[in-house]
């Protein structure tokens, strides 16, 4: 994330709306509940941010869930 915003600085006129960011101990699979949360917390943030020019996502990428074996691909959809 550091390195998103210090790119993103170096343009005076960018403005960052940070949406939300969450962690986790390594522990398996995401539960199908917790998979759901996550996409309605983007989506959510996403509308309250209004209009945006661009997202930046730092993903693990290799989060997995009971759904979605890939949900970081699946997030990104």
């Amino acid at each position: 994330m550091t390195g998103f915003a210090k790119v993103l600085n170096q343009n005076n006129g960018t403005q960052i709306a940070p949406l939300f960011s969450a962690g986790a101990l390594p522990s398996g699979l995401l539960t199908e509940e917790t998979a759901a949360y996550f996409e309605d917390l983007l989506r959510r943030e996403l509308r309250r941010a209004g209009r945006l020019d661009g997202v930046c996502l730092a993903l693990h990428g290799a989060t997995s869930s009971t759904a979605f074996p890939d949900f970081d691909g699946h997030f990104l959809k």
